[in-house]
């Protein structure tokens, strides 16, 4: 499982930008390895432009898994 941040998410799935990423998340989103973080989820909703990329981005992010994030994780990430 590959937990990817809002802005490999938003570049791909909002704007639609080709970056040297896509294919690879592309691949990991077919194979269902692909999870996110509520708050990155509503950080890549949140810059829709508009109801109709709302709704469309929400469509494709109902694809990719929910990562439950407890407080410890946040204190073992903050050693790194």
């Amino acid at each position: 499982m590959v937990l990817v941040d809002a802005c490999i998410e938003s570049t791909a799935l909002r704007r639609g930008v080709e970056t040297a990423q896509s294919p690879t998340l592309k691949l990991l989103m077919q194979r269902k390895q692909v999870a996110m973080v509520g708050v990155i989820r509503r950080e890549v909703l949140a810059g829709g432009r508009s109801e109709e990329q709302y709704f469309r981005l929400r469509f494709k992010l109902s694809q990719i898994t929910d990562q439950a994030v407890e407080t410890t994780d946040f204190e073992l990430a903050s050693l790194f």
